[in-house]
Formats: C-alpha cells, sequence, structure tokens
C-alpha cells in the first residue's frame, strides 16, 4: 500500500481523481450564470495568483463589463495578454492602480458595480518584517473595509481570505482575521448583500 504513494500516477488516480471537489454541478453553473451575465463587476488584486484565475473564469459566465484592477503593472499587462486571447465579448478595462487610492463607493456608484471581488493582499510572511510593508498589509486586508458605505448597486462582495487566519501567529494571519470579522460587521448592516 505505501508503495503506490511513491507513485505520482497512482497517488493520482487513487486520490485525486476521485475527489473532484471543483466540479460545478448544472444547476451551480445556472445559478453563478444569473449572477454575473450582463452585469458589471471589480475585481481587486485581479493579476495576482489566485485573483488572475478567477479573472480568466468569470468572462465565461458572460458579464457585461469587467474591470480588471491591480498596483502592479507588469503583471496586469500579462493578465491583459491572457485574457485578450479568451475572446470574451465582455467589456474589459484594466486599471492599474492602488486599492488604497480608489474612492470605491463613487466608482461603484458610476460604473453600476454589481459585485466587488477583493484578491489583494500582500500574503508572504516575510513582509511583515517591514513596518511599512505591514501597515499596507492592514489596511488592505481589512482596514480600507471599514471606510466603503456600499451602494445599492454592489450585491456581492468577496475578500479571499486564509488558513492563517485561524488562529493568527503572524500580521498577515491577523490581517486577515481582522477582515473576516470586518466583512461581518458588513454583513450585519446591509442584509440583502451577499458578503463572504
Amino acid at each position: 500500500m505505501l508503495q503506490k504513494f511513491y507513485d505520482i500516477k497512482s497517488f493520482e488516480i487513487d486520490l485525486i481523481s476521485k475527489i473532484n471537489r471543483f466540479k460545478i454541478t448544472a444547476s451551480q453553473k445556472k445559478e453563478i450564470l444569473i449572477k454575473f451575465k450582463n452585469k458589471n463587476h471589480l475585481i481587486i488584486g485581479a493579476a495576482g495568483s489566485i485573483g488572475s484565475v478567477f479573472s480568466k473564469l468569470i468572462l465565461s459566465y458572460k458579464p457585461y463589463k469587467v474591470f480588471f484592477l491591480d498596483k502592479d503593472e507588469n503583471q496586469l499587462t500579462e493578465l491583459n495578454r491572457d485574457i485578450n486571447l479568451l475572446n470574451s465579448n465582455s467589456n474589459k478595462e484594466f486599471i492599474c492602480y492602488d486599492i488604497l487610492n480608489l474612492d470605491i463607493k463613487n466608482f461603484c456608484i458610476k460604473n453600476k458595480i454589481y459585485g466587488i471581488y477583493n484578491f489583494s493582499a500582500l500574503k508572504h510572511v516575510r513582509s511583515e518584517e517591514n513596518i511599512f510593508s505591514s501597515n499596507y498589509m492592514l489596511k488592505v486586508n481589512s482596514a480600507q473595509f471599514l471606510k466603503i458605505v456600499y451602494p445599492k448597486s454592489v450585491k456581492c462582495i468577496f475578500s479571499v481570505s486564509t488558513d492563517k487566519a485561524n488562529n493568527p501567529t503572524s500580521v498577515l494571519g491577523l490581517s486577515k482575521k481582522l477582515m473576516e470579522h470586518t466583512l461581518y460587521e458588513i454583513k450585519k448592516k446591509n442584509q440583502k448583500k451577499k458578503i463572504c
């Protein structure tokens, strides 16, 4: 039995292929399509490791327009190239900007944003070694959400978290735990919005 786990192919066949937890059912696909199709969406941290995957995937659900926001110009350019290969009919706008400087409320009102998806974060523990990086991490991961009064057009708010938020031992984990609590407080004030 142990010999099987030394063989990657056997391990893949025995375990991974049997547990496809990311498979979407037809009814789930339909539900997602209703939420994304013909609506405007803002993706923050769109060019990062997780954000870029979501950015490409959202286009398959036929949104009207997607705003891809990231402060890393090189990664945003790469994302732009990758997305142009997808031949999506959705309107797309790539914005190189820091989320901390964006007036999200007015941006959402002006662009009739339906969903905000936040994938921005400093995610490497080594960033904590610098006080400026730690301060930025706290602002991006949690404090920025406290300042926002979400307009009625915004029906869905999502922010990516991490397992490090459970019993945090780092500033990264603490910032994400604060973000989760912040979103919980926002949900209490906005019962009709989907917040996660």
